[in-house]
């Protein structure tokens, strides 16, 4: 319940609403916000002691603390301070304006009714999938930005980051690049409305279960591990790709599984979902797809639509374009069976990530 005279405010951290125990709120032109879920969000180790009656922010550029007030209504606080923290009932709310420092930004819309803390200045460190999921203990709490593509809101059987065993807090959602995958968990909180909140800026859609797949995009956060002892991403911000980076370049089959001797069938579906034109320098003989089967052997396959506006050796993608570009591959009658990666190349920095496609005997075979 908010103390009288107060009313509740969106609160975005970094971009992204935050759903919080208790709302966030403003009286009497201040900001107050339950401090815990804010600060964990922006990076911070949070230290609650209840003797002193004393909340502490601990992060690598050093710890800030908060004497902490247990009353029924917020304590009056000068606009210049000294800050102090109010606890009511089991929630430890900040002013927000005591966030303010080089590394956060703060701000409020009172039109909008939106509050908003943004870390300034400090930097992801841009690691691959590869290498966070070789070690992920290495990286955990450790700010990092990974680029792949959103594979929608449901497991991915071919990562280990991302069987879901044990159930995922609902809105995760896969990112996959070539060297791997992992879910991300776009608010740190489990309900079905968080479905809405993994969105950048106006120039993105945001990313819901009926969101297109094969966006590229950038997401910023820590890694978090679970209780089963697998990885989840929690991200404070997600990034808009630009220019080759950030088209889609994903492959469609028809099926997932087909036998010896059959046709599989599918498309390369590539997005300009950008604002402007794009042009992508082309690989001679224009875009190709390699099937590597189970014992390492390679088929490469040439592609091509009618569709494709190509000049100069370059494709060329108008705003909001999209090109299907179908193919086929004709399963040799001996083929080992098994799991199959097709991938595409279509040009400098454009490539489409593996799709997997299983090769098995048909059923009432001596194989199956």
């Amino acid at each position: 319940m908010l103390p009288p005279g107060a009313f509740a405010v969106v609160l975005l951290v970094n971009g992204l609403q935050v759903l919080l125990p208790a709302p966030a709120f403003v009286m009497d032109g201040r900001v107050w916000a339950p401090a815990r879920p804010v600060l964990e969000r922006l990076g911070f180790e949070v230290r609650w002691d209840a003797e002193t009656g004393l909340l502490s922010a601990l992060s690598p550029a050093g710890t800030r603390s908060w004497p902490v007030v247990a009353a029924d209504l917020p304590p009056a606080v000068p606009p210049d301070g000294p800050f102090v923290g109010w606890r009511h009932v089991s929630t430890v709310y900040l002013p927000l304006a005591s966030l303010r420092s080089d590394q956060l930004a703060v701000s409020y819309d009172p039109a909008a009714r939106v509050a908003e803390v943004r870390l300034n200045g400090v930097v992801a460190t841009d690691v691959s999938l590869a290498a966070l999921l070789a070690d992920p203990v290495a990286w955990v709490g450790r700010r990092v930005r990974l680029c792949g593509e959103y594979l929608g809101w449901s497991p991915y059987r071919h990562s280990y980051a991302t069987v879901d065993r044990n159930g995922l807090p609902a809105g995760c959602f896969v990112l996959r690049n070539d060297t791997g995958a992992i879910f991300c968990d776009p608010g740190g909180v489990s309900s079905p409305v968080r479905a809405s909140l993994a969105t950048t800026t106006g120039e993105m859609p945001p990313l819901t279960p009926y969101a297109p797949l094969g966006r590229r995009i950038a997401a910023v956060g820590a890694l978090r591990m679970r209780a089963d002892g697998r990885p989840i991403f929690a991200v404070s911000a997600l990034e808009t790709l630009t220019g080759v980076q950030g088209l889609t370049c994903l492959l469609h089959l028809d099926r997932r599984v087909y036998a010896p001797g059959e046709r599989a069938t599918g498309v390369l579906v590539i997005v300009n979902p950008g604002a402007g034109p794009v042009e992508v320098p082309l690989q001679p003989g224009g875009p190709t797809l390699t099937v590597a089967s189970p014992d390492q052997t390679a088929t490469v396959i040439g592609v091509s639509s009618p569709d494709m506006t190509v000049s100069e050796g370059r494709l060329a993608l108008a705003a909001g374009e999209q090109l299907l570009i179908p193919f086929a591959w004709s399963i040799p009658t001996g083929a080992v069976t098994g799991v199959y990666w097709v991938s595409a190349h279509v040009g400098d920095g454009l490539a489409a990530y593996p799709a997997p496609v299983e090769v098995a005997a048909p059923l009432g075979s001596p194989d199956a």
